[in-house]
Protein backbone atom coordinates (compact mmCIF):
# COMPACT_ATOMS: atom_id res chain seq x y z
CA UNK A 1 0.00 0.00 0.00
CA UNK A 2 1.33 3.43 -0.93
CA UNK A 3 0.32 6.96 0.01
CA UNK A 4 0.34 9.54 -2.79
CA UNK A 5 0.04 13.15 -1.69
CA UNK A 6 1.47 16.64 -2.09
CA UNK A 7 3.37 19.17 -0.07
CA UNK A 8 4.72 22.65 -0.73
CA UNK A 9 7.78 21.84 1.44
CA UNK A 10 10.19 18.89 1.31
CA UNK A 11 8.67 15.37 1.09
CA UNK A 12 10.85 14.28 4.03
CA UNK A 13 9.35 16.94 6.29
CA UNK A 14 5.89 15.86 5.28
CA UNK A 15 6.73 12.18 6.01
CA UNK A 16 7.84 13.05 9.54
CA UNK A 17 4.60 15.02 10.11
CA UNK A 18 2.57 11.96 9.19
CA UNK A 19 4.10 9.93 12.01
CA UNK A 20 1.40 9.16 14.58
CA UNK A 21 0.16 6.38 16.84
CA UNK A 22 -1.90 5.13 13.92
CA UNK A 23 1.16 3.94 11.95
CA UNK A 24 4.01 1.63 13.06
CA UNK A 25 6.82 3.95 12.02
CA UNK A 26 7.93 6.83 9.80
CA UNK A 27 6.74 6.92 6.22
CA UNK A 28 9.43 6.25 3.63
CA UNK A 29 9.68 8.65 0.71
CA UNK A 30 10.18 6.25 -2.21
CA UNK A 31 9.67 8.84 -4.97
CA UNK A 32 8.99 12.56 -5.38
CA UNK A 33 8.78 15.04 -8.25
CA UNK A 34 9.04 18.84 -8.23
CA UNK A 35 6.23 20.28 -10.36
CA UNK A 36 4.79 23.76 -11.05
CA UNK A 37 1.30 22.93 -9.73
CA UNK A 38 1.26 20.17 -7.15
CA UNK A 39 -2.42 20.59 -6.22
CA UNK A 40 -3.57 20.04 -9.78
CA UNK A 41 -1.22 17.09 -10.34
CA UNK A 42 -2.43 15.43 -7.14
CA UNK A 43 -6.04 15.58 -8.39
CA UNK A 44 -5.00 14.14 -11.76
CA UNK A 45 -3.08 11.25 -10.18
CA UNK A 46 -5.87 10.45 -7.72
CA UNK A 47 -8.39 10.44 -10.56
CA UNK A 48 -6.18 8.17 -12.67
CA UNK A 49 -5.73 5.68 -9.81
CA UNK A 50 -9.30 5.90 -8.50
CA UNK A 51 -9.92 2.19 -9.03
CA UNK A 52 -6.95 1.36 -6.72
CA UNK A 53 -8.01 3.71 -3.95
CA UNK A 54 -8.58 2.09 -0.57
CA UNK A 55 -10.96 4.76 0.76
CA UNK A 56 -12.60 7.74 -0.96
CA UNK A 57 -11.50 10.17 1.78
CA UNK A 58 -7.91 8.87 2.11
CA UNK A 59 -4.77 9.03 -0.06
CA UNK A 60 -3.95 5.30 0.20
CA UNK A 61 -3.71 3.13 -2.90
CA UNK A 62 -3.40 -0.62 -3.24
CA UNK A 63 -0.66 -0.47 -5.92
CA UNK A 64 3.02 -1.27 -6.27
CA UNK A 65 5.60 1.46 -5.79
CA UNK A 66 6.86 1.00 -9.36
CA UNK A 67 3.37 1.46 -10.81
CA UNK A 68 2.86 4.54 -8.66
CA UNK A 69 6.20 5.96 -9.86
CA UNK A 70 5.36 5.32 -13.51
CA UNK A 71 2.02 7.08 -13.20
CA UNK A 72 3.50 10.03 -11.30
CA UNK A 73 6.40 10.48 -13.75
CA UNK A 74 4.13 10.26 -16.78
CA UNK A 75 1.68 12.96 -15.69
CA UNK A 76 4.32 15.21 -14.12
CA UNK A 77 6.34 15.13 -17.37
CA UNK A 78 3.27 16.21 -19.33
CA UNK A 79 2.72 19.08 -16.90
CA UNK A 80 6.35 20.26 -16.99
CA UNK A 81 6.24 20.44 -20.79
CA UNK A 82 3.81 23.36 -20.41
CA UNK A 83 6.38 25.27 -18.32
CA UNK A 84 9.49 25.86 -20.48
CA UNK A 85 12.63 26.27 -18.38
CA UNK A 86 11.34 24.35 -15.37
CA UNK A 87 12.77 24.16 -12.70
CA UNK A 88 14.57 27.49 -13.49
CA UNK A 89 12.16 29.78 -11.62
CA UNK A 90 13.08 32.91 -13.62
CA UNK A 91 12.34 31.16 -16.90
CA UNK A 92 9.16 29.73 -15.42
CA UNK A 93 8.04 33.22 -14.36
CA UNK A 94 8.72 34.51 -17.88
CA UNK A 95 6.79 31.60 -19.33
CA UNK A 96 3.90 32.18 -16.94
CA UNK A 97 3.89 35.92 -17.73
CA UNK A 98 3.87 35.10 -21.43
CA UNK A 99 0.94 32.76 -20.96
CA UNK A 100 -0.85 35.34 -18.84
CA UNK A 101 -0.31 37.92 -21.58
CA UNK A 102 -1.83 35.54 -24.10
CA UNK A 103 -4.76 35.02 -21.76
CA UNK A 104 -5.19 38.79 -21.37
CA UNK A 105 -5.13 39.28 -25.15
CA UNK A 106 -7.63 36.47 -25.68
CA UNK A 107 -9.84 37.83 -22.90
CA UNK A 108 -9.70 41.31 -24.47
CA UNK A 109 -10.56 39.83 -27.87
CA UNK A 110 -13.54 38.00 -26.43
CA UNK A 111 -14.69 41.12 -24.59
CA UNK A 112 -14.48 43.10 -27.83
CA UNK A 113 -16.43 40.41 -29.66
CA UNK A 114 -19.04 40.37 -26.88
CA UNK A 115 -19.24 44.18 -27.04
CA UNK A 116 -19.70 44.09 -30.81
CA UNK A 117 -22.34 41.37 -30.50
CA UNK A 118 -24.12 43.46 -27.89
CA UNK A 119 -23.96 46.53 -30.16
CA UNK A 120 -25.28 44.48 -33.08
CA UNK A 121 -28.07 43.16 -30.88
CA UNK A 122 -29.00 46.70 -29.81
CA UNK A 123 -28.87 47.85 -33.45
CA UNK A 124 -31.03 44.92 -34.53
CA UNK A 125 -33.57 45.74 -31.82
CA UNK A 126 -33.60 49.39 -32.94
CA UNK A 127 -34.19 48.32 -36.54
CA UNK A 128 -37.00 45.97 -35.48
CA UNK A 129 -38.49 48.74 -33.35
CA UNK A 130 -38.38 51.21 -36.26
CA UNK A 131 -39.87 48.65 -38.64
CA UNK A 132 -42.67 47.94 -36.17
CA UNK A 133 -43.30 51.69 -35.79
CA UNK A 134 -43.27 52.11 -39.58
CA UNK A 135 -45.76 49.27 -39.96
CA UNK A 136 -47.98 50.80 -37.26
CA UNK A 137 -47.92 54.20 -39.01
CA UNK A 138 -48.71 52.54 -42.34
CA UNK A 139 -51.69 50.80 -40.78
CA UNK A 140 -52.85 54.10 -39.27
CA UNK A 141 -52.47 55.85 -42.64
CA UNK A 142 -54.30 53.04 -44.41
CA UNK A 143 -57.14 53.30 -41.89
CA UNK A 144 -57.22 57.08 -42.37
CA UNK A 145 -57.33 56.75 -46.16
CA UNK A 146 -60.14 54.21 -45.94
CA UNK A 147 -62.06 56.54 -43.64
CA UNK A 148 -61.53 59.45 -46.06
CA UNK A 149 -62.82 57.30 -48.93
CA UNK A 150 -65.90 56.43 -46.89
CA UNK A 151 -66.52 60.08 -45.97
CA UNK A 152 -65.96 61.15 -49.60
CA UNK A 153 -68.47 58.60 -50.85
CA UNK A 154 -71.07 59.34 -48.13
CA UNK A 155 -70.89 63.12 -48.53
CA UNK A 156 -71.15 62.91 -52.33
CA UNK A 157 -74.26 60.78 -51.98
CA UNK A 158 -75.79 63.22 -49.48
CA UNK A 159 -74.99 66.26 -51.66
CA UNK A 160 -76.39 64.62 -54.79
CA UNK A 161 -79.44 63.35 -52.93
CA UNK A 162 -80.12 66.77 -51.35
CA UNK A 163 -79.93 68.45 -54.78
CA UNK A 164 -82.44 65.99 -56.28
CA UNK A 165 -84.68 66.15 -53.20
CA UNK A 166 -84.57 69.94 -53.30
CA UNK A 167 -85.79 70.12 -56.88
CA UNK A 168 -88.46 67.51 -56.29
CA UNK A 169 -89.71 69.40 -53.23
CA UNK A 170 -89.68 72.70 -55.12
CA UNK A 171 -91.79 71.39 -57.98
CA UNK A 172 -94.03 69.59 -55.50
CA UNK A 173 -94.84 72.94 -53.87
CA UNK A 174 -95.49 74.51 -57.26
CA UNK A 175 -97.78 71.64 -58.24
CA UNK A 176 -99.74 71.86 -54.98
CA UNK A 177 -100.47 75.55 -55.45
CA UNK A 178 -101.37 75.07 -59.11
CA UNK A 179 -103.89 72.33 -58.38
CA UNK A 180 -105.32 74.24 -55.42
CA UNK A 181 -106.22 77.41 -57.38
CA UNK A 182 -109.80 76.28 -57.92
CA UNK A 183 -110.10 75.42 -54.23
CA UNK A 184 -109.56 77.55 -51.20
CA UNK A 185 -105.99 78.98 -50.92
CA UNK A 186 -105.34 77.20 -47.65
CA UNK A 187 -105.82 73.81 -49.32
CA UNK A 188 -102.13 73.71 -50.25
CA UNK A 189 -100.76 75.66 -47.28
CA UNK A 190 -100.36 72.69 -44.90
CA UNK A 191 -98.60 70.43 -47.40
CA UNK A 192 -96.50 73.38 -48.50
CA UNK A 193 -95.31 74.01 -44.93
CA UNK A 194 -94.44 70.31 -44.54
CA UNK A 195 -92.57 70.25 -47.83
CA UNK A 196 -90.79 73.47 -46.89
CA UNK A 197 -89.33 71.81 -43.79
CA UNK A 198 -88.32 68.81 -45.87
CA UNK A 199 -86.56 71.15 -48.25
CA UNK A 200 -84.87 72.91 -45.32
CA UNK A 201 -83.71 69.52 -43.96
CA UNK A 202 -82.29 68.59 -47.38
CA UNK A 203 -80.36 71.86 -47.54
CA UNK A 204 -78.95 71.32 -44.05
CA UNK A 205 -77.87 67.82 -44.98
CA UNK A 206 -76.07 69.23 -47.99
CA UNK A 207 -74.33 71.94 -45.95
CA UNK A 208 -73.27 69.43 -43.29
CA UNK A 209 -71.82 67.17 -45.99
CA UNK A 210 -69.92 70.13 -47.50
CA UNK A 211 -68.55 71.11 -44.08
CA UNK A 212 -67.47 67.51 -43.42
CA UNK A 213 -65.56 67.47 -46.70
CA UNK A 214 -63.94 70.77 -45.77
CA UNK A 215 -62.93 69.48 -42.32
CA UNK A 216 -61.18 66.51 -43.94
CA UNK A 217 -59.58 68.58 -46.73
CA UNK A 218 -61.61 66.88 -49.44
CA UNK A 219 -62.14 68.77 -52.71
CA UNK A 220 -65.47 70.58 -53.15
CA UNK A 221 -68.09 68.42 -54.77
CA UNK A 222 -69.72 70.20 -57.77
CA UNK A 223 -73.31 71.17 -57.14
Amino acid sequence: MVKIGMTTRSPEERAIELKSTGVPGVWNVDHAVFVPNCEYLEKVIHSELESFRVSNDREFFSITVDDAKETLDRFSSEMILNFPGWPDLDLVKQSIESELQKIRIERHRRLEEAKQEKQLLVLQREIEKKEAEKKRLQEIEETRQNELKRIDSDTKQKINASMVDGWIIFWAIVAIFMFSQDKHWYFGFGPAIFIFFLMKWAVEEKEQAKQLRKDHNLPDHPN
